[in-house]
């Protein structure tokens, strides 16, 4: 008796890297953060995952994205983001 491989298919959705759904710029009527990841919007939203990416590359973009994290996380500790101490930022 020959056995037989079964064959997986996964489709695009589980092989590619989402990005560009919340793209970032100086532009509101283009993107929908700034170019420090926070909302135009709203107040005390950032995004830091790859939401914030135009497009993405051919390569995992893991890396860039941690990179980004902590670009903004920078603007955070300069003392560029004025943080209200009487709201409770615990998720």
């Amino acid at each position: 008796m020959e056995a037989t491989a079964r064959k997986s298919e996964i489709g695009i959705a589980g092989v590619a890297h989402q990005a560009g759904t919340a793209r970032f710029g100086a532009d509101p009527s283009t993107s929908v953060l700034d170019v420090h990841c926070k909302a135009h919007d709203l107040d005390n939203l950032y995004v830091v995952d790859t939401s914030f990416f135009p497009s993405i590359g051919a390569v995992n973009p893991g890396l860039t994205t941690m990179a980004n994290a902590l670009r903004v996380g920078d603007h955070f500790s300069n003392g560029s983001v004025d943080v209200d101490e009487n709201v409770d930022h615990t998720l």
